[in-house]
């Protein structure tokens, strides 16, 4: 069984730049995907290979913009827009991309023995499709 507490409320920090505090909060689902999806539309592909990458760079200051929030005078909160983060020192940038990634589970380190069999798991699909035995 799967029992999931709490799947709403995220983790989130507090971070000074300059004279401003900002909450970096984990990406919920809906930032999640449109990170990934950023960061596939940024890889050009031929023969169902990857040959490419156009923009990925790009991916960093995007996940920041979506995981940062500042507050506003009302007491709301919003994103803090993609062209201020960029503005920003790419030291800076690095840092919360790289925390951003940490308190989400973006990129969580994945074990070897996971790897291969997702690779076995995708071999065996696709013996299946093509009709071919299983090795």
């Amino acid at each position: 069984m799967l029992t999931f507490p709490d799947p709403i409320t995220l983790p989130q920090e507090e971070v000074v730049i300059g004279d401003k505090t900002f909450l970096l909060r984990a990406a919920n689902g809906d930032a999640v995907y449109k990170y990934k999806n950023f960061v596939l539309k940024a890889i050009s592909f031929a023969d169902g290979k990857p040959t490419g990458m156009n923009g990925a760079a790009d991916a960093e200051p995007f996940l920041v913009h979506l995981c940062l929030f500042e507050k506003l005078p009302s007491g709301a909160e919003r994103n803090v827009p993609l062209a201020t983060v960029r503005s920003w020192r790419a030291e800076v940038i690095g840092k919360l991309f790289e925390r951003a990634k940490e308190i989400s589970g973006i990129d969580a380190e994945t074990k070897p023995e996971e790897i291969r069999a997702q690779i076995a798991a995708l071999q065996e699909r696709l013996a299946a499709i093509e009709g071919e035995p299983k090795n």
